[in-house]
This record gives structure tokens, C-alpha cells and sequence, in this order.
């Protein structure tokens, strides 16, 4: 037998023992692939390794002793539903809505940045020429443990009733909550009747009323400021009889002396530029976190 003498920290002599049979198996079975039996370890390493897999696995032991995390319901109020997207493990979130929030840097997509901030975030857009998603997402990375998932089905020049027709696509799972942003498109005798369509077509859907929040959108430029005010002033009208509470986008917009530095120079007087996707992404945060 061969001995190999081995001084530990600490001056302590340790004696390892190893039979040149063992030694020679265990080569045989490294060159011809096959496993050998492994010798037998200590009882203290055997503690030791059973005390700490979990890290040798980049796992926590605490971690896997944690409680699970309740989900928190969702309510048809700003309150819980806010509750309910800082905490629960996941969310998905419907975004029905038109051109102000359509696009990679507006505020859907800088509202799901902020939610990074707690989880991961995965943002879906709507593909305006197929009218299907587009494969391209954005995704933000956060905390880990929880994701958010938001399906954007905002279409360029949509009334409120777009979704209705749409829903088994724009809609392909069920959401905790929905977000209804419209309000610049379409004649104000349209505004309720087609806020309702697609609402009863949410519920049809999924078997029950979804809790839903309504945008009071921007306030408009020239050749649009009379149609979305009067607009604004029938969706005002829609919510508070639906008991569908509302993020009040109009008000933030109305704090900003001169409405022009934060609308694009598009000609249409109703597309926020940056600076007015930040302050409608501010405010939803505000609201809903």
C-alpha cells in the first residue's frame, strides 16, 4: 500500500491510505467510459456536503424554506389593484388602447420599464399591419421571483370598440386587470356605446367582469382640443356610471403651461412627444405603481 502524508492548518497530521488496486480501477474505468463506485467519504464530509448542496446548487436554504407568497386579489378599485402588482408573484396586464401609447418609448413601454424596478418585466406589442402580435418584445429585467406580463393592444386610430371583434387574439390569456385608453378617435356619440362592446366582450370571454381602469387621456392641440374635450367628457361620463375607476392622464397634461412642448409637431395635436409620453408613464405609475 502507498501512504501520502498531508499537514493540515494547524499543524494537525492527516494519513490518506489508497490501495494501487483502487488506483488502477479507477483508471481502467476513466479510459474504457465506464463508471467505477466512487469510495466511501466520511461521515463528516457527508455532513457537511448535505448541510450546503442547496449553495452548491446556487440555491438558498432559507430560500427553500420560504413561504410561498399569497396572491393578493384583484379588486375593481385603483387601491388593490396597485396592492396586487407590487406583490403578487404574477401579473398580467390587457392594454386596450390607440396611437398615444402604441410604440416602443411611450408610456406603456416606459410604464413596464418602471416596473422593473420589483420584477421582471416582459412588454407585447401589437403589430398595426397584421393586427396580431409582433414577435418582437421588450423585455426589462428585475427582481427576481416576480413577473409582469403586458399585452399592448394599442392600435393606431382606434375607436373602443376595436378590441370587441379582436379579443380572442388580443387578449391570449386572461388578464388580472385591464387598462382602456381611447378617447381621441371617433365622434362623442361613440364613446359609450363602444367602451361598452368591448367591455361585454371581456367579460363574455373570460366568464366574469375583469377589474378594468379607464384613461382620461392628454388634453389635444389644435385641430383636435374641442373633439377629445368632448370626448374626455363623455368617457368621464362611461366610467363613473360603469363604476370604472379612472387614471386622470387630462390632468397632468393641463399642469403644463404651454401644451405645445409636450404634443409631437405632427399636425395632429394629439400624440405626446417624449417628454409628454414621460409625464402620461409618471402618472399611471403614480397610480397603479
Amino acid at each position: 500500500m502507498g501512504q501520502f502524508r498531508f499537514v493540515a492548518p494547524g499543524g494537525l497530521l492527516r494519513r490518506f491510505r489508497f490501495l494501487t488496486a483502487a488506483v488502477l480501477a479507477s483508471a481502467v474505468a476513466v479510459s474504457t467510459g465506464c463508471m467505477a463506485t466512487p469510495p466511501p467519504v466520511s461521515q463528516k464530509v457527508q455532513d457537511y456536503y448535505d448541510a450546503n448542496k442547496d449553495r452548491a446548487l446556487g440555491q438558498s436554504t432559507a430560500a427553500s424554506t420560504a413561504p410561498a407568497i399569497t396572491p393578493v386579489a384583484f379588486g375593481f378599485d385603483i387601491p388593490s389593484i396597485k396592492t396586487a402588482v407590487a406583490t403578487n408573484p404574477t401579473v398580467t396586464i390587457s392594454v386596450l388602447g390607440d396611437s398615444t401609447g402604441d410604440a416602443r418609448g411611450e408610456w406603456v413601454d416606459l410604464w413596464g420599464k418602471h416596473l422593473a424596478a420589483t420584477a421582471s418585466v416582459t412588454v407585447h406589442f401589437w403589430d398595426q399591419r397584421t393586427e396580431d402580435w409582433s414577435p418582437t418584445t421588450a423585455f426589462y429585467p428585475g427582481a427576481a421571483g416576480r413577473s409582469i406580463e403586458i399585452w399592448n393592444g394599442s392600435q393606431g386610430g382606434a375607436m373602443a370598440d376595436y378590441p370587441a371583434t379582436r379579443l380572442k387574439v388580443m387578449q391570449p390569456a386572461k388578464p388580472d386587470f385591464m387598462i382602456l385608453s381611447f378617447g381621441h378617435n371617433g365622434p362623442t356619440s361613440a364613446i359609450s356605446p363602444t367602451l361598452l362592446a368591448t367591455s361585454e366582450a371581456v367579460t363574455t370571454q373570460w366568464g366574469g367582469k375583469i377589474p378594468t381602469v379607464a384613461v382620461l387621456q392628454n388634453a389635444a392641440g389644435e385641430p383636435h382640443t374641442e373633439q377629445t374635450n368632448n370626448n374626455q367628457t363623455a368617457l368621464q361620463l362611461w366610467a363613473t356610471n360603469n363604476g370604472v375607476p379612472v387614471i386622470d392622464v387630462r390632468a397632468a397634461f393641463d399642469a403644463v403651461p404651454d401644451i405645445t412642448t409636450v404634443l409631437k409637431d405632427d399636425q395632429t395635436g394629439v400624440h405626446p412627444n417624449d417628454a409628454g409620453s414621460q409625464i402620461w408613464a409618471d402618472t399611471v405609475t403614480a397610480a397603479l405603481g
